[in-house]
């Protein structure tokens, strides 16, 4: 089972980290045994992909009671979502001590075609890593206003290589992933919809697993 070999290696590196600083290595030699779920959802969102390989951790909405719950994922590999963390917590940088998330994605080659994030608060953080090469940047317009997406042009864009580093970034704007060869593993950190709402017992869990829990929209920082 590839998903507990990954649970295992995350729980060893979170050991290996209490006489140590964690590395951008740690990260692939986690992910590396994870398998992703198929997921037919985002397939409007791939590049000739059907289904996506791609999983939540933490908070996640219901789609119909927009309730909010703890994903399977991080109640079956708990390790994982607190490395993860961990992670990004140590290579995140500092001034940027107010980023809050709540939530994890994790996804597998995945070639997302031109799109703006719809269903998360405020800014998020992307890294990749793994074996790919021959791109696998982020394209994204900063400047982007929300109108036809097609009609964005390459030139008003920033390319953002985001491989072994966690990059800031408003996924509200419009981005997209630029052609890769080989296997590419990327983590985004985000706040999930109205994730303040969420019940207390719910931001506890999270927080025990080293998510930073926003208060209330005050809280939000986008760029």
């Amino acid at each position: 089972d590839r998903r507990a070999k990954a649970e295992s290696i995350a729980g060893h590196v979170l050991e290996e980290l209490r006489t140590r600083r964690v590395k951008h290595a740690d990260l692939y030699r986690v992910l590396r045994h994870w398998k992703c779920t198929a997921n037919y959802s985002r397939r409007k969102l791939a590049e000739d992909q059907e289904p996506v390989e791609s999983d939540t951790f933490g908070l996640v909405v219901q789609q119909d009671t927009r309730e909010h719950l703890h994903s399977a994922d991080t109640r079956d590999y708990p390790q994982i979502a607190t490395f993860l963390n961990a992670y990004l917590v140590a290579f995140l940088g500092e001034g940027n001590e107010h980023f809050k998330f709540t939530s994890i994605c994790v996804n597998d080659s995945f070639r997302c075609v031109r799109h703006r994030d719809r269903n998360n608060e405020g800014p998020s953080v992307l890294v990749a890593t793994g074996t790919y090469k021959n791109g696998g940047s982020l394209r994204w317009w900063p400047t982007d206003d929300g109108g036809d997406l097609s009609q964005l042009r390459p030139e008003d864009a920033m390319l953002l290589r985001v491989r072994r580093r966690p990059t800031l970034f408003n996924g509200r704007k419009a981005h997209e992933v630029t052609h890769f060869d080989g296997r590419r593993v990327s983590v985004t950190w985000y706040c999930a919809k109205n994730a303040w709402k969420a019940l207390v017992a719910l931001c506890n869990k999270l927080q025990a697993l080293g998510y930073r829990v926003l208060q209330g929209p005050e809280d939000l920082r986008a760029k």
